[in-house]
């Protein structure tokens, strides 16, 4: 039997797969400008994932361990304060690399992607690998006041030092962002971001058992 306070948290559970620039490798070209949003809401808490310094040509022309500028940022758009959470998936590729210092070919092996550095105001949650990706899960520091946003997660992202014809230059790779929003007052302030994030884990849950009809 589900437990009663589920079915009394009123927050967000807000899906936004945006952040999603294509990159090119060498003379391959961008084919999206990844500055789409989808926004819904529950209990008046909303979100805009934006990247303000995004622009199609950071994709462009894509070379081992060269930058570019991408800085996604969160806004709550609502009218209640809210706990902010962002997961990066980071594409990972069974690919040769070179050392930056020694400049020799590594052995082919699962790596990914990109890198980043993420700022301050960001939290690590959970980090999970598998053969074909990475995922990053971050939780904002601090309680996003209505009307107010985010520091940016990150400002750039670094591509791989893979080794020339190691990656097609005509594929498109992406790095997928999604942000969530929980209201504010899902829990205590001090209980941690972690166990914050793990009641919209669980209040998803309940939800896909609700569209299911399955219970316990």
């Amino acid at each position: 039997m589900l437990k009663k306070f589920k079915k009394e948290i009123l927050y967000l559970i807000l899906a936004v797969l945006a952040g999603c620039g294509a990159f090119g490798i060498t003379m391959a070209y961008m084919t999206d400008s990844a500055q789409e949003t989808n926004v819904v809401t529950v209990g008046n808490v909303t979100i805009d994932l934006t990247e303000t310094d995004w622009k199609p040509e950071n994709g462009k022309d894509i070379l081992p361990r060269a930058s570019a500028v991408k800085n996604p940022e969160v806004t709550n758009t609502g009218s209640v304060d809210a706990w902010i959470f962002l997961k990066v998936t980071n594409p990972k590729k069974n690919i040769v690399t070179v050392d930056h210092d020694t400049k020799r070919k590594l052995p082919a092996a699962d790596v990914e992607l990109f890198s980043f550095t993420p700022n301050s105001k960001w939290e690590l949650l959970y980090k999970t690998d598998s053969d074909t990706q990475t995922e990053y899960i971050y939780g904002y520091k601090d309680i996003v006041k209505a009307k107010e946003k985010t520091q940016s997660l990150f400002d750039s992202v670094t591509m791989v030092n893979y080794l020339e014809g190691s990656i097609d230059k005509n594929e498109k790779l992406t790095l997928p962002i999604e942000a969530m929003a929980v209201q504010w007052n899902v829990d205590k302030a001090d209980a941690g971001l972690k166990k914050i994030y793990d009641h919209y884990l669980n209040q998803e849950k309940y939800d896909q058992d609700t569209h299911t009809g399955r219970y316990e």
